[in-house]
């Protein structure tokens, strides 16, 4: 009968035999780990409730991080104490994989779930979430998608951002969005546009006729004052929307103050789809250049 290995056991007998100081390429390696993983603030948008829930994973994630970190580098190399070694034909250099150019909306492929992106076309087919049978856009190397946000990294973490976005209702003011009343923004285009430009919280631009995908739509501009304190918002956050129905477990939300949502209003043969390209102040020029670039891009099929 075999006995049953207790891992906690065999670790404390591991460190009771092993050395009682790491070497210094351990706490090199340690500190390089702690200097280069940023913290991310909740900046953005969710489709799930309460993001305070993932603070403990968050945490959790990077203890690992650094425990990995540290296992890593007190395992002996292959070759050395017994360890096996390399074959005599093994590389120690993987071949570069060549970056793809993006293919046409033709050969668009389904944007995974979450991930970095390969510069390609993509397409969404979530009529939930569009409104229209296939959603494609084409983007860059660099760009990561998550739950249906796209996004771009810069000197801030999500520095430009695109959703789309089906929208029932939203809220009368974005600062007071528990006392604020919901508005029921109908189904055109035009009562949507008219209620965000009414909408406390943010300054919105004039209304413009625009193309988008193929589909006649309003274009708005709506920004946050680099002022506002947040902190006097309900939860400390401003919230626009809540999800369609309205569904007020998850909605568009907490991005800081002096941020801009360009948001676009489709009618898709008769069914209404909300695009919203986000930067901020600090968004480099080249972010925001391939934030149109992706824009520009979009092709929807109803």
């Amino acid at each position: 009968m075999t006995a049953r290995r207790d891992p906690d056991r065999l670790i404390r007998t591991f460190l009771d035999d092993g050395p009682t100081e790491l070497a210094d390429r351990s706490y090199d390696a340690v500190r390089a780990e702690i200097d280069h993983t940023r913290q991310r603030a909740v900046i953005g948008p969710w489709r799930e409730p309460d993001m305070s829930k993932f603070a403990p994973f968050a945490i959790a994630a990077a203890a690992v991080l650094v425990v990995a970190a540290v296992a890593f580098n007190l395992t002996p190399p292959p070759g050395q104490f017994g360890g096996p070694g390399p074959g005599p034909t093994a590389s120690l250099t993987a071949a570069p994989t060549p970056t793809p150019s993006p293919s046409p909306t033709a050969a668009a492929v389904k944007v995974p779930a979450s991930g970095e992106l390969n510069a390609a076309a993509y397409y969404i087919d979530d009529r939930t979430i569009t409104n229209a049978e296939r959603f494609t856009f084409t983007v860059p190397d660099g760009w990561t998608i998550d739950n249906g946000f796209l996004t771009k990294e810069g000197e801030e973490p999500g520095e430009v951002l695109l959703v789309t976005w089906v929208v029932t209702h939203i809220f009368s003011d974005a600062c007071q969005w528990d006392e604020g009343a919901l508005v029921d923004v109908g189904t055109t285009v035009d009562q949507l546009a008219s209620a965000l430009a009414d909408q406390r919280g943010r300054e919105a631009s004039a209304p413009t006729d625009v193309t988008l995908g193929g589909f006649p739509a309003k274009r708005i501009e709506l920004t946050v004052d680099p002022d506002l304190d947040v902190t006097t918002c309900t939860n400390g956050n401003l919230r626009y929307w809540p999800g369609a129905g309205p569904d007020m477990t998850s909605g568009l939300c907490c991005n800081p103050p002096g941020n801009t949502d360009v948001v676009y209003i489709v009618d898709v043969a008769g069914s209404r789809l909300v695009v919203v390209a986000r930067h901020y102040p600090g968004s480099s020029a080249e972010n925001r250049a391939e934030l149109q670039a992706v824009v520009d891009s979009i092709q929807i099929e109803p």
